[in-house]
């Protein structure tokens, strides 16, 4: 993976990038992918919570096989939510993530999901 970042600001940071993929099955997966994305953190309620939000884009798809065409997809991911800060530099997220785009793991790669959404919560260390 390479990937470049740029803190626009204290509470926005942008970035782009690529993964190279060394190996893959099936072969027709794309060698390369390039990726581009941000992540928002403000604060809300002094130091203690913060609204957070996240978006990232990455081309994936098949390279051309036995005469057939290449075909890229775009797989979206958002994610927004809040995050408790609590003691000994831990944070509490509980955060909304969707997806938009194609399995790009195991069995199902290369298969369509239309819009899967689904409730985290992330620990963060600091």
């Amino acid at each position: 993976d390479l990937l470049m970042m740029l803190n626009y600001s204290e509470n926005l940071r942008v970035y782009a990038g690529m993964n190279f993929i060394t190996s893959t099955i099936p072969d027709e997966v794309n060698l390369l992918e390039p990726q581009l994305g941000f992540d928002y953190q403000r604060n809300i309620f002094e130091d203690v919570l913060d609204f957070v939000a996240g978006y990232d884009m990455r081309v994936v798809g098949s390279r051309s096989h036995q005469n057939v065409e290449i075909r890229s997809y775009y797989n979206q991911t958002l994610k927004f939510g809040l995050e408790i800060k609590t003691w000994d530099d831990l944070g509490i997220r509980i955060m909304y993530q969707g997806y938009d785009g194609m399995s790009e793991f195991g069995m199902f790669i290369g298969e369509e999901i239309n819009f899967a959404s689904s409730l985290a919560i992330e620990f963060k260390y600091y």
